[in-house]
């Protein structure tokens, strides 16, 4: 395809989607109209519809993780029903509207990306990135109110916590605040074992929560250390539980609530063992 084949599509692209978008606006106010809309989307605020922006993005992953390019398109679809939503309730109190979101963003991505809409010059990633960062402490004013401990605490209100501590890792290595080894940090987690086990002992409920939660923010620091995504691999490890469990109940059939914890370990053992299990 040469590159009036290309730009002709690109513009067919364009008309075709900008119809699509019209066609959404229009849906939008339908469900939201004060007379005849739906009622639940009328009811809907910024807050009651924070649980389904976390849902809709968990379920994205999902299918991006399962390489489902048809449930992908849907959830993305869904994503943008949410950013629709939030935009109206404030195009109808007159604040922003979509518009005013998209206008922001393309104003973000032109001030952002210089060399490719000003100077047109090929630059390396790691460029790109340095340019990125610079560009983005330009637009804040150093305060309190925008320290990168106010920046965390807002990004993190609402995020998943494993995603919200891989973050802080991420961040503040930027300052040179990072481990140096995996050595460290696995001092740091039998540290931090020693904590709980105290707290333990001596019974200390807010405490043994404490140190639970520094442990988790460890292991999870050591995950990121050593490039492991911390959510995909729980996930692994839920899913081999589930698989070894299945091999359990499958060889006890409707009696495993009738055996020892000798026979559940012996047959947990033979699971573990299982090369079909071991294999998916």
């Amino acid at each position: 395809m040469d590159n009036k084949e290309k730009l002709r599509k690109f513009e067919d692209y364009k008309f075709d989607t900008l119809n699509e978008f019209k066609e959404l606006l229009d849906n939008i106010n339908s469900i939201r109209n004060k007379e005849e809309g739906c009622p639940w989307h009328k009811s809907q605020t910024h807050q009651t519809l924070l649980p389904y922006l976390l849902e809709e993005s968990y379920e994205f992953i999902e299918a991006l993780e399962k390489q489902d390019k048809i449930n992908m398109k849907e959830e993305l679809g869904d994503l943008l029903l949410q950013v629709m939503l939030h935009s109206d309730i404030e195009y109808e109190k007159e604040v922003f509207s979509i518009k005013d979101v998209i206008h922001c963003l393309n104003k973000k991505i032109k001030y952002r990306h210089p060399h490719v809409f000003q100077k047109k010059e090929k630059i390396s990633k790691e460029k790109a990135e340095k340019i990125w960062e610079q560009l983005k402490q330009n637009t804040h004013k150093v305060s309190y109110e925008d320290s990168l401990s106010s920046r965390l605490i807002s990004k993190l209100k609402y995020l998943e916590p494993i995603k919200g501590t891989e973050i802080i890792s991420d961040e503040v290595s930027k300052y040179g605040f990072a481990w140096e080894n995996y050595s460290q940090i696995l001092d740091k987690i039998n540290e931090e074992l020693g904590e709980l086990k105290e707290a333990l002992e001596n019974k200390d409920e807010q405490s043994i929560k404490e140190e639970m939660g520094d442990v988790f923010f460890t292991l999870i620091n050591l995950s990121f250390f050593l490039n492991i995504k911390s959510q995909e691999t729980l996930n692994q490890a839920n899913k081999k539980f589930i698989k070894r469990f299945a091999f359990i109940e499958e060889k006890l059939d409707d009696k495993i609530d009738k055996v020892t914890r000798n026979e559940l370990k012996r047959l947990w053992d033979l699971a573990k063992k299982d090369k079909i299990i071991k294999n998916e």
